[in-house]
């Protein structure tokens, strides 16, 4: 069996102050999921709390969504082939499950990119900038519901090895992140599979790479706009403090920044 190397508490085990958090993250950011980051973040004393009350701003003031659909709008990422709906249909996926896969990568797609800008910002240095250009189209919402998140040791050994044979793309050695929406997904293995094949020579020719460097740059250059907008909440310990600064900075720079083009991509060949 194999957990999950990132310490977190999970939706169906949260209660008290979290499940009421894990409630409000849910209901801010308009998606079905809470995600690892916010679960990890509830691991440490306070840590919760503390980064999504001096983020939820940028939230509800849709300042994270303008920012988020305007660097979506600036990215160029790779084009997959499109999956037909008789591909679909050979791995046994009807018309249901097609839609409850696409709210899936909505889901992500939204809350991705949305915490991808407010927790960029939450680690940067407030700088001045100049007015906003219009903003473009707000981002997706999410119009069905997802299933519950299987726990990684409770998928069955084949499809977990899928999970992180997916997740090694994109990802630096020896990351132990498993981001969450390949187990979400894990209830179509069918669909890992074709996932894999579509994106396994996008990772093998560098265009992968590009994209997730060109959604890193983009996003730490433009976080420090945000950061002005901040809540100004007192902070844990400082031991605390730090634990999450580093988290967020790792679970931002990296985690987030890589599932941002691959959930985008993925999205699109559904189309």
């Amino acid at each position: 069996m194999t957990a999950d190397p990132v310490p977190a508490i999970s939706e169906t085990d949260a209660t008290g102050a979290t499940a009421d958090l894990y409630a409000d993250i849910r209901s801010t950011l308009g998606v079905g999921v809470v995600n690892l980051i916010w679960r990890h973040l509830a691991t440490m004393p306070g840590g919760l709390e503390w980064a999504w009350s001096a983020t939820r701003p940028l939230y509800t003031s849709g300042a994270a969504e303008a920012e988020a659909a305007r660097l979506l709008a600036d990215l160029d990422f790779p084009e997959l082939s499109k999956i037909s709906s008789t591909a679909l249909a050979d791995i046994n996926i009807d018309g249901g499950s097609k839609e409850t896969i696409l709210a899936v990568l909505d889901s992500y797609n939204r809350s991705n990119a949305l915490n991808l800008m407010a927790l960029s910002a939450f680690v940067a240095e407030p700088v001045a900038v100049e007015p906003s250009p219009p903003t473009p189209a707000a981002l997706g919402q999410v119009a069905r519901a997802i299933p519950g998140l299987p726990p990684l040791d409770g998928l069955a050994p084949d499809v977990r090895d899928l999970v992180l044979k997916l997740n090694g793309l994109g990802s630096r050695e020896a990351d132990p992140i498993v981001a969450s929406m390949y187990r979400h997904l894990s209830y179509w293995p069918g669909y890992l599979t074709l996932a894999w094949n579509l994106l396994a020579p996008v990772q093998e020719d560098g265009r992968l790479a590009m994209a997730i460097e060109t959604t890193q740059s983009l996003s730490r250059s433009r976080a420090g706009g945000l950061a002005a907008s901040l809540a100004k909440v007192t902070s844990p310990d400082a031991e605390t403090a730090e634990a999450v600064r580093a988290s967020v900075n790792r679970f931002a720079d990296h985690a987030i920044s890589r599932m941002v083009p691959i959930a985008c991509m993925l999205r699109r060949a559904m189309e």
